[in-house]
């Protein structure tokens, strides 16, 4: 009840960001990413997961189109098994948001470079160590916290690609102040 309860109160807070500025566009990304995430009991590696990401795009000012706010909102689960190591369930729905400035090259091609942060809400789930041969060691408490992370990107953007919509790729780094995930990520997104 807890987690569903976060959950719909960050959605309501990326909805009501999205809608104060003027200008908006919304889309997805479709991403690869590669996470580590470390606490006082172990450390955890995911490579390769696909994820989805809902994102909106405005402008910081009707005068300079070549600076946006980019706001993402997504959430991830994975599960990590493997003998000798920690193994744990792992869901975190997190909020970025970040300010980019891009460089208009051509009508239709501009690369971008963006920094900003975010928060995220955690649950280590069902979290055991085993041996090597796959045995029970020691069984954990699951855990839930808020974490707070800084977020850096750089991508491009193809304008235009019919009128109104955008394509680009991007690829970000995500850094936890603390517990968290780091993660890092190469994304496709499309924007109407």
């Amino acid at each position: 009840m807890r987690g569903s309860t976060q959950l719909v109160l960050l959605i309501i807070l990326f909805c009501n960001v999205t809608i104060v500025f003027a200008e908006s566009r919304y889309g997805a990304t479709v991403s690869l990413s590669d996470i580590d995430l470390s606490d006082d009991i172990g450390a955890v590696r995911k490579n390769d997961l696909v994820s989805l990401t809902a994102i909106s795009t405005q402008l910081f000012s009707r005068n300079n189109k070549d600076i946006r706010y980019w706001h993402e909102l997504s959430y991830q689960k994975f599960e990590n098994s493997a003998n000798g190591a920690l193994n744990q369930t792992t869901r975190s729905l997190s909020l970025d948001t970040q300010l980019q400035a891009s460089l208009s090259l051509s009508k239709w091609f501009r690369p971008y470079v963006g920094a900003g942060g975010g928060f995220s809400f955690n649950d280590y789930l069902e979290r055991y160590d085993t041996s090597p041969s796959g045995f029970l060691t020691k069984k954990y408490d699951d855990k839930n916290f808020w974490g707070v992370h800084s977020v850096f990107a750089i991508g491009f953007s193809l304008k235009r690609i019919r009128p109104g919509w955008y394509l680009g790729g991007t690829y970000s780094y995500k850094a936890s102040l603390g517990d968290g995930l780091n993660e890092q990520r190469l994304s496709i997104y499309f924007l109407i």
